[in-house]
């Protein structure tokens, strides 16, 4: 029905209006059910952060990941 794109930074510059560090850390009142979640990157980042979304119980929600060494 809709995209939302949350930019989250590791290393902003000092007054970054985006999030800052890892994705997984910045996932709080977000409603993954009935979405579609893309992940790429490195695979221990990637699986961090699937684990991260299963734990707040989402209602069918299916996951593409395409991770990397």
């Amino acid at each position: 029905k809709k995209v939302k794109v949350t930019y989250v930074i590791s290393q902003p510059k000092e007054f970054s209006q985006f999030k800052k560090g890892y994705i997984q850390n910045n996932i709080d009142g977000l409603d993954f059910s009935e979405s579609d979640v893309y992940v790429c990157g490195q695979e221990d980042a990637c699986n961090e952060l699937v684990q991260k979304i299963k734990e707040t119980l989402p209602i069918n929600c299916d996951f593409f990941i395409e991770g990397f060494h």
